[in-house]
């Protein structure tokens, strides 16, 4: 347990995230906790503080008025047991925790992709910048993905990275970049990258790549007055949102609005900078500053990145409309945000199929009374968090579990016969079902089958209640205990 300071203070810190000789995994963290006792008078500074070791933290967020606050830690390059100390007016808690990184044969390697007519010389400064963004921000997306899978009590379960941002030179150059729409864009880049020296690990590692030369029309989309979400995208080239497979695709559109320092990230998330559409995209679900955008652009990075871990699409959570939420998780807001929904819609591509044709997209304001809907969620909670289906995925998942065991996928052998609808592993135990749809990848019923490790095994399920179901748009996605992924087509 942590200590508590014997003190004569009449208010108490609790912590509500972090336990006495935790293990760490990540190099960020964030410490949740509330002062109890606001109203008692003492003598005392009113204001909380975090020492790691002896090391004050200034990446701090608190309100005074519920006494709730968030400190975001840097646990630097190498392991380490840290001593942390909080104090606020004349009482202390004191604990101890074991940063550890997280290794394992399963890993994500970031990547900033360069056209074939960039030259690293004269955009050097550019490049190192980006690579230092890339960096910086995926090790919070890393942290994110630890504390919402500690908050639904799967451990602080991360991915962990290959190395820092490598620099992938592609065959095309900026004008044929600019030329492609998403999808095409998406199959090319992962078809160099596959055949590349950086693919001959694809069995084990997966990649979260920027493009460097995406470019904005600005000026066009001032010039048609037309500010909509929808318009905006139109008028952005080389810009790409997408992850499926072991490849995730973003645009570097959005780094306006990205730290580059530790030290900026909260202040960013706070930043009420309006935009000037003449220069910059809007992305921010129509909150139309800085820190809005960096709270939706991170936060789809964290949706497409649960792409590449073969989850589906969620009504609500990080795989549904809520990923505009991530700023919550680190920042103690005393106002809520009504934002507009998002929605799951089908896009046509002509050709190819590389690629899920789903995307989201924003089509609607929600209703007035969604705002005490949103009002409730946030006061509740932050608002991002990963639905238990998605949870479970996870938690089994090879690039995020414990374990170093490697798994072959051709190994889980499972057959469903369309006569009676039942699912049947012929060798390793069930642990999850879902029914997704094909056009969205949407999971419309989900079954968990092995709930705890002494439960009987299951090997084989009926699904034939869910026949109309089945018959209409829809595929199977199904899980091993051991971390197995099939999906059966019908």
């Amino acid at each position: 347990m942590s200590l508590q300071k014997p003190s004569n203070c009449l208010h108490i810190i609790k912590l509500l995230n972090i336990q006495e000789n935790e293990t760490i995994p990540h190099r960020f963290l964030l410490v949740k906790g509330k002062v109890e006792g606001q109203g008692r008078k003492c003598c005392g500074d009113k204001k909380i503080a975090l020492f790691l070791g002896n090391t004050p933290q200034t990446q701090v967020s608190a309100d005074s008025d519920s006494g709730r606050f968030k400190f975001l830690l840097d646990l630097g390059e190498e392991d380490k047991r840290y001593h942390l100390r909080l104090k606020y007016c004349n009482n202390k808690l004191e604990l101890f925790i074991n940063y550890k990184q997280k290794r394992s044969v399963y890993s994500i390697q970031p990547l900033i992709i360069l056209a074939k007519d960039e030259t690293e010389e004269a955009d050097d400064e550019k490049v190192s910048e980006y690579q230092q963004i890339i960096d910086l921000n995926l090790f919070l997306v890393q942290a994110v993905y630890a504390e919402k899978l500690n908050e639904q009590s799967k451990g602080r379960l991360c991915f962990n990275f290959k190395d820092k941002c490598g620099i992938f030179r592609s065959c095309l150059t900026k004008s044929e970049i600019w030329q492609l729409n998403e999808h095409d864009l998406w199959s090319s880049l992962a078809k160099e990258l596959l055949l590349s020296e950086w693919g001959k690990d694809e069995s084990t590692v997966k990649f979260v790549a920027f493009i460097a030369c995406s470019k904005y029309l600005g000026d066009e989309v001032v010039k048609s007055q037309d500010f909509s979400y929808e318009n905006i995208r139109k008028h952005m080239l080389g810009h790409v949102a997408c992850g499926t497979g072991g490849f995730a695709l973003f645009s570097s559109s959005y780094f306006y609005s990205w730290p580059k320092e530790f030290e900026r990230i909260l202040q960013s998330f706070n930043d009420r900078k309006k935009i000037d559409l003449s220069k910059d995209p809007d992305d921010s679900n129509y909150r139309k500053t800085y820190g809005g955008v960096y709270a939706s652009s991170l936060g789809a990075v964290c949706h497409e990145i649960g792409h590449i871990f073969d989850l589906g699409h969620d009504l609500e959570g990080v795989m549904g409309s809520n990923f505009d939420y991530i700023n919550n998780v680190l920042v103690t807001n005393k106002t809520t945000e009504h934002l507009p929904t998002r929605m799951v819609v089908q896009q046509n591509y002509n050709g190819g199929n590389q690629m899920p044709k789903q995307r989201f997209t924003q089509i609607k304001k929600t209703p007035a009374q969604g705002f005490l809907i949103s009002y409730r969620e946030q006061k509740e909670n932050d608002s991002f968090y990963f639905s238990p289906n998605s949870a479970i995925i996870l938690s089994h998942h090879l690039w995020l579990k414990c374990d170093m065991e490697i798994v072959n996928n051709q190994d889980f052998e499972v057959d469903l016969c369309e006569k009676d609808l039942v699912v049947k592993s012929l060798k390793f135990p069930l642990k999850l079902i879902e029914i997704r749809t094909n056009s969205n990848s949407l999971v419309k019923q989900w079954f968990e089958l092995q709930k705890l490790p002494h439960e009987t095994e299951v090997f084989q399920y009926n699904l034939s209640k869910f026949r109309n179901q089945l018959e209409h748009d829809c595929h199977l996605f199904v899980m091993s205990i051991k971390g197995h992924m099939k999906k059966i087509w019908l």
